[in-house]
Protein backbone atom coordinates (compact mmCIF):
# COMPACT_ATOMS: atom_id res chain seq x y z
CA UNK A 1 0.00 0.00 0.00
CA UNK A 2 1.26 3.38 -0.66
CA UNK A 3 0.70 6.23 1.83
CA UNK A 4 2.11 9.79 2.93
CA UNK A 5 4.65 10.51 5.62
CA UNK A 6 5.84 14.17 5.61
CA UNK A 7 4.10 14.95 2.55
CA UNK A 8 6.04 12.13 0.79
CA UNK A 9 4.23 9.13 -0.79
CA UNK A 10 6.02 6.40 0.61
CA UNK A 11 5.66 2.36 0.85
CA UNK A 12 3.77 2.35 3.90
CA UNK A 13 5.35 -1.10 4.83
CA UNK A 14 9.17 0.25 4.88
CA UNK A 15 8.99 3.57 4.12
CA UNK A 16 10.60 3.47 1.09
CA UNK A 17 9.39 6.59 -1.40
CA UNK A 18 7.48 5.71 -4.00
CA UNK A 19 9.80 8.07 -6.04
CA UNK A 20 12.59 6.90 -5.06
CA UNK A 21 11.28 3.43 -7.06
CA UNK A 22 10.11 5.08 -9.46
CA UNK A 23 13.35 7.09 -10.31
CA UNK A 24 15.29 3.84 -10.37
CA UNK A 25 12.55 2.03 -12.78
CA UNK A 26 12.81 4.78 -15.14
CA UNK A 27 16.25 4.93 -15.78
CA UNK A 28 16.26 1.26 -16.26
CA UNK A 29 17.55 -0.55 -12.91
CA UNK A 30 16.50 -4.21 -13.72
CA UNK A 31 13.91 -5.85 -11.43
CA UNK A 32 16.21 -7.63 -9.48
CA UNK A 33 18.40 -4.36 -8.65
CA UNK A 34 15.79 -2.76 -7.45
CA UNK A 35 14.87 -5.47 -4.83
CA UNK A 36 18.68 -5.39 -3.86
CA UNK A 37 18.72 -1.30 -3.72
CA UNK A 38 15.00 -1.16 -1.64
CA UNK A 39 12.93 -3.16 0.53
CA UNK A 40 10.38 -3.94 -1.79
CA UNK A 41 8.51 -6.81 -2.56
CA UNK A 42 6.84 -7.79 -6.06
CA UNK A 43 3.47 -6.28 -4.96
CA UNK A 44 4.88 -3.37 -3.63
CA UNK A 45 6.63 -2.73 -6.80
CA UNK A 46 3.30 -3.19 -8.68
CA UNK A 47 1.32 -0.76 -6.27
CA UNK A 48 4.12 2.01 -6.88
CA UNK A 49 3.18 1.56 -11.05
CA UNK A 50 -0.06 1.89 -10.58
CA UNK A 51 0.36 4.92 -7.95
CA UNK A 52 2.67 6.97 -10.49
CA UNK A 53 0.59 5.88 -13.85
CA UNK A 54 -2.57 7.07 -11.95
CA UNK A 55 -1.12 10.23 -10.23
CA UNK A 56 1.23 11.48 -12.45
CA UNK A 57 0.57 13.54 -15.62
CA UNK A 58 2.37 13.28 -18.68
CA UNK A 59 3.29 15.09 -22.09
CA UNK A 60 1.58 13.19 -24.90
CA UNK A 61 3.18 14.81 -27.66
CA UNK A 62 7.11 13.25 -26.36
CA UNK A 63 6.59 9.71 -25.53
CA UNK A 64 9.01 7.48 -27.80
CA UNK A 65 11.25 7.90 -30.84
CA UNK A 66 10.97 5.11 -33.77
CA UNK A 67 14.42 4.50 -35.20
CA UNK A 68 12.88 1.59 -37.12
CA UNK A 69 9.12 0.22 -37.47
CA UNK A 70 8.63 -2.72 -39.84
CA UNK A 71 5.40 -4.21 -40.88
CA UNK A 72 5.10 -7.78 -42.30
CA UNK A 73 2.90 -10.38 -42.39
CA UNK A 74 1.35 -10.18 -38.67
CA UNK A 75 4.68 -9.00 -37.20
CA UNK A 76 5.87 -5.91 -36.33
CA UNK A 77 9.24 -5.52 -35.64
CA UNK A 78 10.46 -1.84 -33.77
CA UNK A 79 13.17 -0.39 -32.37
CA UNK A 80 13.04 2.86 -30.47
CA UNK A 81 15.91 5.72 -30.62
CA UNK A 82 14.20 7.25 -27.53
CA UNK A 83 11.36 6.48 -24.85
CA UNK A 84 10.26 8.62 -22.21
CA UNK A 85 9.98 7.05 -18.11
CA UNK A 86 6.95 8.20 -18.33
CA UNK A 87 5.65 6.33 -21.07
CA UNK A 88 7.78 3.49 -19.92
CA UNK A 89 6.10 3.11 -16.85
CA UNK A 90 2.83 3.06 -18.51
CA UNK A 91 4.06 -0.31 -20.85
CA UNK A 92 5.09 -1.73 -17.69
CA UNK A 93 1.65 -1.15 -16.29
CA UNK A 94 -0.04 -2.32 -19.49
CA UNK A 95 1.65 -5.70 -18.85
CA UNK A 96 0.53 -6.30 -15.06
CA UNK A 97 -2.83 -4.98 -16.40
CA UNK A 98 -2.79 -7.93 -18.55
CA UNK A 99 -1.10 -10.49 -16.79
CA UNK A 100 -1.54 -9.71 -12.92
CA UNK A 101 2.61 -9.68 -12.33
CA UNK A 102 5.67 -8.35 -12.70
CA UNK A 103 8.05 -10.04 -14.83
CA UNK A 104 11.75 -9.35 -16.51
CA UNK A 105 11.22 -5.02 -17.46
CA UNK A 106 12.22 -6.37 -21.26
CA UNK A 107 9.74 -8.34 -21.39
CA UNK A 108 6.63 -5.82 -19.80
CA UNK A 109 7.77 -3.28 -21.93
CA UNK A 110 7.40 -5.65 -25.23
CA UNK A 111 4.17 -6.89 -24.55
CA UNK A 112 3.36 -3.52 -23.20
CA UNK A 113 4.03 -1.46 -26.50
CA UNK A 114 2.86 -4.84 -28.05
CA UNK A 115 -0.26 -3.99 -26.54
CA UNK A 116 -0.49 -0.11 -27.83
CA UNK A 117 0.50 -1.20 -31.18
CA UNK A 118 -2.65 -2.93 -31.20
CA UNK A 119 -4.85 -0.17 -29.84
CA UNK A 120 -3.34 2.21 -31.80
CA UNK A 121 -3.85 0.17 -34.82
CA UNK A 122 -7.56 -0.39 -34.38
CA UNK A 123 -7.80 3.08 -33.46
CA UNK A 124 -6.08 4.18 -36.84
CA UNK A 125 -9.31 2.51 -38.64
CA UNK A 126 -11.92 3.43 -35.82
CA UNK A 127 -10.87 7.58 -37.00
CA UNK A 128 -12.31 7.26 -40.11
CA UNK A 129 -15.49 7.21 -38.77
CA UNK A 130 -16.89 10.50 -37.87
CA UNK A 131 -19.42 9.70 -35.30
CA UNK A 132 -16.33 8.17 -33.44
CA UNK A 133 -15.46 9.14 -29.75
CA UNK A 134 -12.50 7.19 -28.45
CA UNK A 135 -13.12 8.21 -24.92
CA UNK A 136 -16.15 6.23 -24.91
CA UNK A 137 -14.31 3.27 -26.68
CA UNK A 138 -13.76 0.45 -24.22
CA UNK A 139 -11.15 -1.33 -26.21
CA UNK A 140 -8.75 1.85 -25.46
CA UNK A 141 -7.22 1.61 -22.11
CA UNK A 142 -5.56 4.98 -22.22
CA UNK A 143 -7.36 7.62 -24.45
CA UNK A 144 -4.54 10.26 -23.83
CA UNK A 145 -1.57 8.22 -24.08
CA UNK A 146 -3.30 6.04 -27.28
CA UNK A 147 -4.03 8.84 -29.34
CA UNK A 148 -0.82 10.62 -28.39
CA UNK A 149 1.07 7.15 -29.56
CA UNK A 150 -1.07 7.07 -32.26
CA UNK A 151 -0.05 10.26 -33.61
CA UNK A 152 3.64 9.71 -33.17
CA UNK A 153 3.22 6.76 -35.21
CA UNK A 154 0.96 8.35 -38.12
CA UNK A 155 3.87 10.73 -37.86
CA UNK A 156 6.91 8.41 -38.03
CA UNK A 157 5.48 6.60 -40.96
CA UNK A 158 4.72 9.78 -43.10
CA UNK A 159 8.36 10.59 -42.54
CA UNK A 160 8.99 7.42 -44.03
CA UNK A 161 6.93 7.45 -47.05
CA UNK A 162 4.12 5.10 -45.86
CA UNK A 163 0.57 5.44 -44.56
CA UNK A 164 -0.82 3.63 -41.76
CA UNK A 165 -3.52 2.50 -43.37
CA UNK A 166 -1.61 0.73 -46.02
CA UNK A 167 0.68 -0.77 -43.01
CA UNK A 168 -1.70 -2.25 -40.85
CA UNK A 169 -3.57 -4.21 -43.89
CA UNK A 170 -0.83 -6.50 -43.31
CA UNK A 171 -1.75 -7.37 -39.69
CA UNK A 172 -4.77 -9.35 -38.48
CA UNK A 173 -6.13 -6.89 -36.08
CA UNK A 174 -9.18 -9.78 -35.01
CA UNK A 175 -6.57 -12.04 -33.96
CA UNK A 176 -3.68 -9.36 -32.57
CA UNK A 177 -2.35 -11.43 -30.02
CA UNK A 178 -1.26 -14.09 -32.66
CA UNK A 179 0.88 -11.16 -34.13
CA UNK A 180 4.69 -11.71 -34.25
CA UNK A 181 6.01 -8.36 -31.87
CA UNK A 182 9.59 -7.61 -31.97
CA UNK A 183 11.61 -4.99 -29.97
CA UNK A 184 14.97 -4.70 -31.82
CA UNK A 185 17.56 -4.03 -30.20
CA UNK A 186 17.49 -0.27 -28.19
CA UNK A 187 19.90 1.42 -27.23
CA UNK A 188 17.51 4.77 -26.59
CA UNK A 189 18.00 6.99 -23.71
CA UNK A 190 15.21 7.28 -20.89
Amino acid sequence: MIGKRKSVNVINRTGTPVMSVVTAIGKGDELALIKQKFPVTDKEIIDVIHFFCNNVDFDQHHLSVFKEVIFEDNKISVQLDEISAEFYLRMLNRFIFKHKKLDDFEEMLTEGLKMTFGVVLKLSQKLNNENYDVSSDNEILNPVLDSGFFKELKIFLQMTNRDIKEEVKKISLDDFDKVDFVLLENDFER
